[in-house]
């Protein structure tokens, strides 16, 4: 066996051995990270972290904050400008200071963190260094065989381990409306809806009875809501279920090619209720005349007529889901909705989101245009639609 060179080499080789060590950590946290299905590097964290407790900085600060050089810290926020999480503009006071501040996605995107990633890197690293004592040199062999013996994400307690590997898209609505679009939403800690006006959905962390009862609360007698989950939807105390179904969830993580963007053009408030007439007309799931609140929508008008439209519904860190496609039954079979779904699939990736949709499992048509785009079939989840009693 080949010896450990920069290990027996002692305090000569101390700083490659200190790197070597930060980088079997980086690795490990990564896992946690994209167990979470973030798009996000832990060596990003801190610059996010220094944002969100100092609040808006210049690059300057933000390198003494973390104790990274300028130029290391101007290409990073510039990574983070490129996925979204990151605003960078002249500072109010001195145009030549750059000053970088959260968008709403990094402001969420930490919120999250805070509550659901960091505490169990915080946890899974500290278990790794219980009982480390004596010379410095002994303490980083015991780090180093702890990280052999058991990575990170086996040192988060069980019951935590079950959370991480949950997908956040395996309950999409409640994981937007915990992050992203919490300003959209009603409800608390056990369980969400949108707010009435938007989009019928209700949603909870769980299934167990308390958190069931709390959506419950939120609906109104006689109201009609979606429940889409990848568990299986239990029968819910106090409503009756309408019908349930079942829809691929599919995600587009590769580039797409660039589609005739001719005459694609921004839908905004005054498209409101030609936008409700079409969605009724053809269908394309629930949609409302505030959907414009949700998120970007784009169309194609045609002598004065709303031909086709798609655009956003559900907003969670790292994913933007495509929505509202759908095409005038007076211009179908000439590519409209193609078209869009490639436009507006293409903005959500340039935003920094990984774009994903829904579509009925029996719906083929559906989900074979989708997959020569570039979308691929991650999951299927269930529907429940309960009216409550």
């Amino acid at each position: 066996m080949v010896d450990d060179i920069v290990r027996n080499f002692g305090f000569l080789t101390l700083g490659t051995r200190l790197k070597r060590i930060g980088e079997a950590l980086q690795s490990d946290t990564q896992r946690i990270v994209d167990a979470f299905g973030l798009k996000v590097q832990p060596s990003q964290y801190p610059l996010l972290a220094a944002i969100d407790r100092e609040g808006p900085l210049t690059i300057g600060e933000l390198s003494a904050a973390v104790g990274i050089s300028q130029p290391g810290v101007t290409r990073a926020a510039g990574l983070l400008a490129g996925q979204g999480l990151v605003r960078i503009g002249p500072s109010p006071n001195d145009q030549r200071q750059r000053i970088a501040t959260l968008t709403d996605e990094g402001r969420s995107l930490v919120e999250f963190s805070k509550r659901n990633v960091w505490p169990r890197i915080e946890a899974a690293v500290r278990d790794l260094c219980s009982g480390l004592s004596g010379p410095l040199l002994d303490q980083l062999t015991r780090i180093e065989q702890g990280l052999v013996a058991a990575p990170l994400s086996s040192r988060v307690d069980m019951n935590a381990l079950n959370e991480i590997a949950a997908h956040p898209l395996d309950r999409p609505f409640w994981s937007a409306l915990t992050s992203s679009q919490a300003r959209l939403s009603l409800g608390g800690a056990l369980a969400r809806r949108y707010a009435p006006g938007l989009i019928p959905f209700v949603a909870s962390g769980k299934d167990d009875p308390e958190s069931l009862e709390a959506m419950v609360s939120l609906m109104e007698g006689g109201e009609t809501l979606y429940v889409v989950q990848h568990d299986t939807v239990p029968d819910i105390l106090g409503t009756e279920r309408i019908a349930s179904a079942r829809v691929v969830q599919m995600l587009c993580e590769q580039p797409i090619e660039p589609a005739d963007a001719q005459g694609i053009q921004r839908l905004n408030e005054s498209d409101a209720d030609e936008m409700l007439v079409l969605a009724t007309l053809t269908k394309p799931g629930p949609f409302c005349r505030r959907a414009g609140e949700l998120g970007e929508f784009w169309g194609v008008k045609i002598d004065g007529r709303l031909a086709g439209m798609a655009g956003t519904r559900m907003v969670l860190p790292g994913y933007t889901e495509l929505s509202g496609v759908c095409t005038h039954p007076d211009f179908q079979g000439h590519g409209l909705g193609r078209r869009l779904s490639v436009f507006v699939a293409r903005r959500f990736i340039e935003q920094g989101g990984v774009p994903f949709l829904h579509a009925f499992d029996t719906n083929l048509r559906a989900i074979g245009l989708y997959e020569s785009i570039g979308f691929r079939i991650r999951t299927t989840l269930n529907v429940a639609i309960v009216r409550r009693v």
